[in-house]
């Protein structure tokens, strides 16, 4: 912010845009100051339009306005610089730069700052206020026009001894948030503050709900007699005022004044005096009233007279507005309807009457109904002509035709006996008939599966014959049903013919729909759709691989051992046989080491010595198992214990379902342990496994075994599968 100071030269008028009338060179911008302190500079033309404030510090040539400027504050300490040749508004807005930014605006004492009447006249000061109320330091101000925030009618010292706010006028407008004292106790100066208006007829305009004047005495000048009189505040123009006390006064010279309380208002004061050359009357039309605390004091005169303590009405006029409660009427004529003209005064027609003893109302002009409720009926007055204002668009009877009803210029229907034929009738499809006056046959035509129409009676025929709640019988709605359609069975004749006494037996019951049939006779959906195609027990699928897989062990090329004592995929150390344990530390493991892959077919694949099921079914799975011994010292070589050496041996189905290869804790089923010798070093048969289940797709399958030397709980011996007959692993699908 940078204050520019004016130094225009002495002699004519110099325009503030020019840049070397300022030091320093310039000229303002709308975040600087304007500074006025040179006593030989020229008078300023501020033909600029924003500045951040105005400050004049000394007397010069004056300070001329031409154009509306945007400011945020004026300093005039000096009287007589303010100058206006046209109309313009000051605007005042962001922070104000006095009194701890409550006030914009601060004005030289009890001097006036304007240079004449008419430059005063000229500048209006339009004030927004932000964040805090705003102040009016005492001083002289122009027209006053209040647009936005909070005021404040408090005192604010400006250097004023007399502590007034003079101005020309107050204008209040309606997005002004407030106007009302500060919520602190008023002070001495608060009740000493007087608020002057020094104007005409338009000294006074609020657009608020709430208008509270304060502690203050307001002044307003009436106006000169013959003039329009100035009409005082009042609660009956929209607003709700108080003021405390109001002084009307006669006009700036002394001359005879007058003043004029609003129709239909009422002024309600703490104190009112009338000065000398001052009149203060009440409305002839709607009356007026003035409530007051404390008696007036009359020097000049006035037209109420007191009906109450503290209430006075005018003389002439006894009316209560609307908004007291009252009509604003001093009479009204019987039968005659009051209906709202404003909000002061309501107002009656002649045309618009109630007769009581009839119970009949008139409306003698046009009336406009939004909606009747329960009309019994409706009665015209028979006329010549059409009586509408708008005649297209009016129902009226015809008199001069037999009381027809016409709409607009066209017959509706008789009335008043009158006939109302229908002169012709114009159709198109499905109406057929008509087209002449007079009595013609007029009918609707037969409807098609592709036009409209009435019901012809073989088609009501059709429809009665179907009965309630019938659906459409195709194939879905059948099946839903539970039934079959021809379309859906394969061997209809068959079917047609088929007659229940040819088949049943004495055995199965006496009719063949009750008899008991034997299920190994007959196909299962597995087997196939028919019974001579279906895949009987113990043979495969007809016309495809077998649906199995097979393996086994040969030792003369194989000769790795199935069982280590600690295998990677290892099953439970512990199987419980009655109240033993056995096998607590055998060799076990999985049966993976087979010398050929057992066979993929349709419903098995195998990898590592797991079956997995591809198509579900019932499965048979087969294990038998035949072992040779080795040495304790697992060197692969043929061991030859003693005789008194017995083997213990045990085998396993394991089954999961959930996708992993089976493991220890899955076993499905387990066969018998097998005890046995081998003295001589010979293979010796072991133990088999067996299931006969139904399987799911994912489900996997695998062989388990456990050996050891029961003669020797720690021993490390090692067995590997014999092969051939003894050794035999295999999976089927049998239904």
């Amino acid at each position: 912010m940078v204050d520019y100071i004016w130094n225009g030269l002495p002699g004519p008028v110099q325009d503030a845009s020019v840049a070397s009338n300022w030091l320093p060179s310039g000229p303002p911008s709308a975040a600087d100051n304007a500074v006025f302190n040179n006593p030989s500079a020229s008078a300023c033309n501020f033909n600029i339009v924003a500045v951040n404030e105005i400050r004049i510090d000394a007397a010069f040539d004056g300070l001329i306005f031409g154009n509306n400027v945007a400011l945020a504050g004026l300093t005039s300490a000096v009287d007589g610089m303010l100058q206006a040749t046209t109309a313009v508004e000051l605007t005042f807005s962001g922070t104000a730069p006095h009194n701890s930014g409550k006030s914009h605006i601060l004005l030289s004492g009890d001097g006036d700052p304007f240079n004449n009447a008419t430059s005063r006249n000229n500048i209006t000061f339009k004030i927004q206020a932000s964040s805090t109320p705003h102040q009016f330091p005492c001083g002289h101000y122009p027209h006053l026009k209040l647009s936005q925030g909070d005021h404040t009618p408090n005192y604010v010292d400006g250097g004023s001894t007399d502590k007034e706010v003079r101005f020309l006028s107050l204008t209040v407008e309606s997005t002004v948030s407030s106007f009302a004292p500060l919520a602190s106790a008023p002070t001495a100066d608060d009740k000493a503050l007087k608020w002057i208006s020094d104007g005409g007829s338009s000294q006074f305009s609020v657009s608020i709900a709430t208008f509270d004047g304060g502690e203050a005495e307001w002044t307003f000048q009436g106006y000169a007699q013959g003039g329009t009189p100035f009409t005082v505040p009042t609660d009956g123009t929209g607003a709700d005022f108080t003021f405390k006390k109001m002084v009307i006064d006669s006009t700036a010279n002394g001359a005879g004044a007058i003043a004029k309380v609003s129709g239909g208002g009422i002024l309600i004061l703490q104190d009112l005096t009338i000065n000398s050359n001052a009149i203060v009357v009440g409305d002839d039309t709607l009356g007026s009233a003035i409530h007051l605390i404390n008696r007036p004091k009359l020097k000049g005169s006035w037209s109420f007279h007191p009906i109450a303590d503290g209430i006075y009405h005018h003389k002439s006029n006894h009316t209560l507005g609307v908004a007291h409660g009252g009509t604003g009427l001093q009479s009204l004529d019987a039968g005659r309807i009051p209906f709202g003209k404003d909000g002061l005064l309501m107002d009656s027609d002649a045309k618009l009457t109630w007769t009581k003893s009839s119970s009949t109302l008139t409306v003698d002009g046009k009336l406009t109904v939004t909606g009747l409720i329960d009309p019994t009926g409706m009665e015209f007055t028979a006329v010549g002509s059409n009586p509408g204002t708008d005649a297209a668009k009016t129902i009226w009877v015809n008199s001069g035709d037999s009381n027809k009803l016409y709409f607009g210029n066209s017959e509706v229907g008789g009335g008043g006996g009158g006939s109302g034929d229908i002169t012709a009738v114009n159709v198109s499809a499905p109406i057929t008939g008509g087209g002449a006056s007079g009595d013609v046959t007029v009918g609707i035509s037969a409807a098609t599966t592709s036009a409209a129409g009435s019901m012809s009676s073989a088609d009501k025929t059709k429809l009665d014959g179907i009965e309630a709640s019938a659906d459409v019988t195709d194939t879905a709605n059948v099946t839903a049903a539970g039934a079959l359609m021809d379309s859906e069975v394969t061997n209809l004749a068959q079917v047609k013919a088929f007659d229940s006494a040819d088949y049943a037996t004495a055995a199965q019951g006496a009719l063949a729909d009750t008899a008991l049939q034997d299920p190994a006779q007959f196909a299962t959906q597995a087997q196939g759709v028919l019974a001579d195609s279906a895949i009987q027990p113990g043979q495969y699928e007809a016309g495809s691989t077998p649906i199995s897989a097979k393996g086994f062990i040969d030792t003369g090329t194989d000769t790795s051992w199935i069982a280590q004592s600690s295998g990677s995929r290892s099953l439970p150390g512990a199987v419980s046989s009655g109240s033993s344990q056995v096998f607590s530390n055998g060799v076990h493991g999985l049966v993976t080491a087979w010398n050929q892959d057992l066979v993929t077919t349709q419903g098995i694949t195998y990898s590592n010595g797991v079956w997995e099921i591809v198509t579900a079914g019932v499965y048979e799975v087969y294990a038998k198992l035949g072992f040779l011994d080795g040495d304790a010292n697992g060197n692969n070589t043929l061991g030859n214990p003693s005789s008194s050496s017995f083997i213990q041996s045990i085998a396993q189905i394991l089954y999961s379902s959930d996708g992993t290869d089976p493991t220890a804790s899955e076993i499905l089923v387990r066969g018998p342990i097998f005890l046995f010798t081998n003295g001589t070093g010979l293979s010796a048969k072991g133990p088999d496994v067996r299931t006969v289940r139904r399987f799911d797709v994912g489900d996997k399958i695998a062989i388990g075994v456990f050996n050891r030397l029961q003669s020797n709980q720690s021993s490390s011996k090692k067995y590997r599968l014999r092969s051939g007959y003894y050794n035999e692993c295999s999976i089927r699908r049998i239904g």
